[in-house]
């Protein structure tokens, strides 16, 4: 397939709809022969449970205009937006057949969003965010800030929407790891990442997750929905966090001082702060609550949360991801496999498999492996222990 050119896409498909088919549609349109896509597990980036698991993303994402998925571990699924894009990044260069890396966009400004991953490593803007935190903003805001003062007002409006956010991360972590790949941002069409309300035949991931699956209708392809349907019979959607609330609540409050301070992105004495707030605390709610502030934000608190319920430490994300894990492809996908032969981590579709190769490899598949028999509590009907070990990848040869 020398003649053919292979985009990576990020993105947890929390659930897939028409948006997504349309980035693919015009990945397609600006060049790409096939789609491979890093997705995000059954924890997703906002600190939440996905709506439903990870095979069932993964097969509406394969009939929709994506060829291969591959999983983002655990550990970087539950990140900040920089760590997020790192684990991404890193696992789609690991590849070794990624030709382009394609990502939504609300500028859809190549330039722009060049200029502003330049500009957040600008030593200038680096203290000012810093000073900017100290009056007790969060991060994103103070950064944005500072870009804003030193780089102008366009080349911060990178910063101030949730897509462009991450274009910027993800071009400023291709540069940290020497990754000469082109970068191809789509244009967001139709409602705005989070929106409330709905377009033509458009609606946010989270407008669809807020509702009832039989109103999905109109905003999902008609494979994905059929996809969506099955699940749901099977006792596979949506899930529940609810269910699990007694349970992260009753080992959050087993949790030493010590294991806090261990978490990702714990700094400046928020670990205090989570600690007290766990001990007096009878909700999860009441416990985000009590953390949140004008400088830790509720997704931030969120993911902390469930770091800390199944056992993300820090060390789990200084290290780039160890394997590759296929989660599926169709026929066209499979053409990649002989193109991943030459990747530069182990690749392969069993998560036993993939922990026999290092003590690195071993301690991730542990991690998601538990994760995963915490997430199945969460479905309508339970499945046993052991899953993550025992299912196989998706091979759809008809699509």
């Amino acid at each position: 397939m020398s003649a053919n050119r292979c985009f990576g896409v990020v993105a947890e498909f929390n659930p897939f709809h028409n948006g997504h088919a349309e980035l693919c549609r015009q990945a397609r349109e600006q060049g790409a022969s096939h789609l491979l896509a890093a997705m995000s597990g059954n924890f997703v980036q906002r600190g939440s449970f996905a709506v439903t698991d990870k095979w069932v993303r993964a097969d509406a994402a394969l009939h929709g205009g994506i060829d291969m998925v591959i999983e983002l571990p655990l550990p970087y699924a539950l990140s900040s937006a920089r760590q997020f894009a790192r684990g991404a990044v890193s696992l789609l260069k690991s590849t070794g057949c990624v030709d382009g890396l394609c990502f939504g966009s609300e500028s859809g400004e190549v330039g722009l969003l060049r200029e502003a991953a330049q500009a957040v490593d600008d030593p200038r803007v680096i203290a000012l965010t810093r000073d900017l935190q100290s009056a007790g903003i969060t991060y994103a805001k103070a950064r944005q800030a500072a870009v804003e003062e030193v780089c102008g007002e366009e080349t911060a409006r990178c910063l101030a929407t949730p897509n462009d956010i991450l274009a910027v991360e993800y071009i400023r972590q291709c540069r940290l790891l020497s990754w000469n790949v082109e970068w191809i941002p789509i244009k967001r069409k139709g409602v705005a990442h989070d929106s409330i309300s709905t377009g033509d035949r458009f609606a946010s991931a989270s407008y669809l997750r807020e509702h009832h699956m039989d109103e999905w209708r109109d905003y999902v392809p008609a494979s994905a929905f059929a996809i969506y349907r099955e699940a749901s019979r099977n006792g596979r959607l949506p899930a529940a966090p609810q269910q699990m609330e007694t349970a992260i609540l009753s080992h959050l409050r087993r949790l030493p001082m010590e294991a806090l301070e261990q978490l990702p992105d714990i700094s400046e004495g928020l670990e205090r702060r989570l600690y007290k707030a766990i001990r007096c605390s009878g909700s999860l709610a009441e416990l985000e609550l009590q953390v949140k502030s004008k400088r830790y934000t509720l997704a931030r608190v969120r993911r902390l949360i469930l770091c800390a319920f199944l056992g993300v430490r820090r060390e789990h994300v200084e290290a780039a991801p160890p394997y590759i894990r296929i989660i599926g492809c169709n026929r066209k996908g499979t053409e990649l496999l002989s193109e991943m032969k030459g990747a530069a981590i182990p690749v392969h579709t069993s998560l036993r498999q993939l922990s026999r190769q290092s003590a690195i490899c071993a301690a991730l598949a542990d991690l998601e492996a538990m994760s995963g028999d915490q997430y199945a509590l969460s479905q309508p009907d339970v499945s046993r222990c052991g899953s993550e070990f025992s299912r196989s990848a998706i091979f759809d040869k008809e699509v």
